[in-house]
């Protein structure tokens, strides 16, 4: 079991969770974070925040943050479809040059709605639906 652990580490660690092709390549392991996460009640956690279990996921998954729109608008958060309640946005912070953002949202909302495409160049947002439940965004603030 422990050489299992390993392995699944180094294979997360080689790869790129945080991109549109790959985002549904993970979504067992953010689904367990999402699970994982139920009992706390805020809506803002960043990877320092919360217990080393939960930790090792979002630094393996190369998760900065992660914002809980519980069942309210998270109107502070900045993002289009991303203020929107019943929602779970695991973020990715750019270190390089520029100011991106590139989220994975999941919709936990009993009925899931479809937000679908969108892409607004003048604001360099796109946000991208992979399945149902699943959407991927991209943000570059100035």
């Amino acid at each position: 079991m422990r050489y299992l652990r390993i392995i699944f580490l180094l294979l997360l660690c080689s790869c790129n969770s945080f991109d549109e092709d790959s985002a549904l390549k993970y979504q067992d392991e953010l689904l367990n974070i999402i699970v994982e996460l139920e009992p706390y009640d805020i809506t803002w956690l960043d990877s320092d925040e919360i217990d080393s279990y939960i930790t090792a996921d979002i630094s393996d998954l190369s998760i900065d943050y992660i914002v809980r729109n519980l069942n309210r608008k998270n109107s502070g958060y900045s993002g289009l479809m991303e203020q929107n309640d019943s929602l779970v946005i695991f973020i990715n912070t750019s270190s390089s040059f520029g100011n991106w953002e590139r989220r994975i949202i999941y919709d936990f909302s009993k009925n899931p709605r479809n937000f679908g495409n969108e892409s607004i160049p003048s604001t360099s947002y796109k946000l991208i639906q992979l399945d149902e439940r699943w959407y991927y965004s991209e943000i570059e603030f100035d």
